[in-house]
């Protein structure tokens, strides 16, 4: 079977069979990650080869070796057991530190941003400068954004409830703080592309992030994360993910306070063994902290 007519089958499998969110991240992963033949083993040495050297991590190839591994599990009649066995073997060898994740940099948050169309930019920021998941960011609501009483500025609020009958990860409601950064790109998107929409539709709508075509919609989280995910690969960041953002605020929030509870507030963690995972602090930086307690 060609590459082509295996991409035919792959998608002809997820829309005709219930795979859940988990599939289709490997189709995109297959789609973007520049599978150009039915991988084989002198391909995936070669890719590995090539991801190793743009700087991507550990953490990103495993990604990509997942949606490797669901070809091979979906289509078993068109690999030879022997090259099953030999690219599991290779791809077993990368594993991703426990604590290795893809973390943007406030350089290449702003770059991203400040080169991104107003929806998109405004997404990212929620991600950046609010800490918000791609979930929640998706979900947002005009009304969620509210006049802060005791600050007179604005504050974005996260409801426990989702509105589709589940509540999120904590089953609180929390407010964040919105910073003029973030205040400027919701603005910037409200008051110009969104208005638009709006406008030429006739129809108005809760959703904040909408639909650029068709019916008037709050957008999908799946199509936002590959929104967001192109504008990062435009940038020249591939090895970069929505979720790369809400770690970029986390890490940046550790080096300036120091203070976890912030942080696990922020973030909406249950327990702050999960907000330890956000925190990336380079081996200079751990060394200079222990270093500062002594003098």
């Amino acid at each position: 079977m060609n590459w082509s007519t295996m991409q035919a089958r792959i998608k002809t499998l997820l829309d005709t069979k219930t795979q859940g969110a988990t599939a289709y991240d490997y189709w995109r992963a297959i789609q973007r990650f520049e599978f150009q033949r039915v991988p084989d083993l002198e391909w995936l040495v070669f890719k590995t080869a090539q991801w190793k050297k743009a700087g991507i991590g550990n953490a990103t190839i495993a990604q990509r070796y997942a949606a490797v591994k669901w070809i091979l599990k979906h289509f078993p009649r068109e690999f030879e057991p022997i090259d099953v066995r030999e690219m599991l073997t290779y791809m077993s060898g990368i594993k991703p530190d426990e604590h290795e994740m893809e973390v943007a940099t406030p350089e290449e948050a702003e770059h991203i941003i400040s080169v991104s169309a107003p929806r998109e930019a405004l997404a990212i920021g929620m991600a950046y400068y609010g800490g918000l998941r791609l979930g929640e960011i998706a979900k947002s609501k005009l009304s969620h954004w509210q006049t802060d009483d005791s600050t007179g500025g604005l504050s974005l609020v996260i409801p426990s409830d989702t509105g589709i009958g589940k509540r999120t990860k904590t089953g609180r409601t929390r407010r964040i703080p919105v910073l003029p950064q973030l205040e400027s790109l919701f603005y910037a998107y409200v008051d110009g592309e969104r208005a638009e929409r709006i406008a030429s539709s006739g129809i108005d709508t809760d959703d904040l992030l909408l639909t650029q075509r068709g019916r008037v919609a709050g957008i999908t989280k799946r199509r936002l994360g590959g929104l967001i995910e192109k504008a990062c690969h435009v940038c020249g960041y591939a090895h970069l993910h929505p979720h790369a953002f809400r770690h970029g605020l986390a890490t940046i929030l550790a080096r300036k306070t120091k203070d976890i509870k912030l942080i696990q507030s922020v973030l909406g963690h249950k327990n702050v063994s999960s907000t330890m995972r956000y925190i990336h602090m380079t081996q200079k930086e751990i060394a200079d902290s222990m270093q500062a307690a002594f003098t």
